[in-house]
């Protein structure tokens, strides 16, 4: 009977409870409006309207509005595009969100997505080495390439012209070309170049040749041509939540405390060059073994890269990196080469160092890179390498 009595108050006595909450809600509707918006509740006069109580969402922009108002961002959703607009900008969201992640105590975004850069960069061609199995060694360094520019980017997009002003400092027209492209993200980057180079070389070593008793002597030499040298790296960052590789390169990320990590990646790079010693003064000729005038370079390389990368903050606002990964694989020599058709083992190097400065929207930045490769055979032994020094100063907006 207990049981039963019980059964029966709960059909009874919960309905009544649930009836007498809902009259309540009814009897205070009667009094007052009740607005429920952004889950915030609000009780509001009678005689007010509900137009006037509901709060409406953030209102939307269309994206050209956005970028006249200075309101533009990509990460923001109240801001419209067209169709195939708003595809490219979901996709590009995902991508963000899935290779562009960090650990704010250690990274921090700049906040903004325009850059403003003037720039200095100078560069060079060294090779330094033996010639045939009599070992003649050599040592030549191509003369300074100087160029002065400015660079506009916005995002990951950018546009940089540079006017060459090597001819002031050499007093020669410049002969080369060169192009570089690279993207750069949290978990990985990638560098493509293209480059051409007959600029005038000195020698400082050759042979058995002495000047005044010294071995190291200056003489300007024509016979080197580089011609359509090009390569792709690309490179993945294990610890790619704590440490930013565009903090000290791409100034598009603040690195807060300093972090490393591993680098593992691929490298494949096309060489072609020539030394043509038929140019020589006659006193340097009579070193060269077995009277050979012409040697010829053309291989390709297919690497494996296995490195570590370090951003040291050492003061506020100052951040310090280097970089070095090696790289080894096969190299495969072509039919032009003076060894001819071979397989041989890679071995190259690229090492970078920055330095950067910080000051609210404004940054400035040193870098030096450089990319070698050791040729060796059974007749040639040369690390030839390309030296790049660049002066930053620019702002974000």
């Amino acid at each position: 009977m207990t049981f039963v009595r019980n059964i029966l108050l709960t059909i009874i006595v919960i309905p009544l409870a649930i009836t007498a909450q809902t009259e309540n809600r009814l009897a205070l509707s009667n009094d007052s409006l009740v607005s429920l918006y952004a889950d915030t509740v609000r009780v509001l006069p009678a005689n007010d309207t509900v137009s006037s109580v509901v709060t409406s969402p953030k209102e939307k922009i269309f994206w050209k509005d956005a970028i006249k108002k200075h309101r533009f961002n990509i990460n923001d959703t109240t801001i419209t595009y067209p169709r195939f607009l708003d595809f490219c900008v979901k996709v590009y969201r995902w991508g963000d969100r899935t290779f562009n992640t960090y650990d704010s105590t250690y990274v921090h975004p700049t906040g903004k997505n325009w850059k403003f850069m003037i720039k200095n960069n100078n560069w060079i061609n060294s090779y330094i080495g033996h010639l045939s199995t009599s070992r003649m060694q050599i040592m030549m360094n191509s003369t300074p390439t100087s160029s002065v520019g400015a660079q506009l980017a916005f995002m990951a997009v950018s546009y940089a012209y540079m006017f060459d002003i090597s001819h002031l400092i050499s007093g020669e027209k410049a002969k080369h070309k060169r192009m570089d492209f690279s993207f750069t993200c949290a978990r990985f980057s990638l560098d493509f170049y293209m480059m051409s180079n007959s600029n005038p070389t000195k020698i400082h070593r050759f042979g058995e040749y002495k000047y005044k008793n010294r071995y190291w002597f200056t003489q300007k030499f024509n016979g080197i041509h580089s011609d359509d040298c090009y390569g792709i790296y690309g490179y993945y960052y294990f610890n790619h939540k704590k440490y930013a590789q565009a903090a000290a390169y791409c100034f598009s990320k603040i690195q807060q405390r300093s972090a490393g990590s591993f680098v593992l990646g691929f490298a494949f790079d096309h060489q072609k060059f020539s030394m043509d010693f038929a140019e020589l003064p006659e006193y340097l000729k009579e070193y060269l073994p077995n009277g050979q005038t012409l040697y010829w370079f053309r291989y390709n390389d297919y690497c494996v890269s296995v490195g570590y990368a370090y951003n040291w903050v050492f003061h506020k606002n100052w951040l310090l990196n280097a970089t070095a990964i090696p790289a080894f694989g096969l190299r495969r020599s072509r039919s032009e080469s003076s060894d001819g058709i071979k397989t041989l083992f890679s071995t190259n190097l690229r090492a970078k160092l920055a330095l950067v400065y910080n000051r609210g929207r404004f940054f400035y930045g040193l870098h030096a890179i450089t990319d070698g490769h050791w040729f060796k055979s059974s007749q040639n032994s040369l690390y030839s390498s390309t030296s790049d020094v660049t002066l930053t100063a620019g702002v974000r907006f």
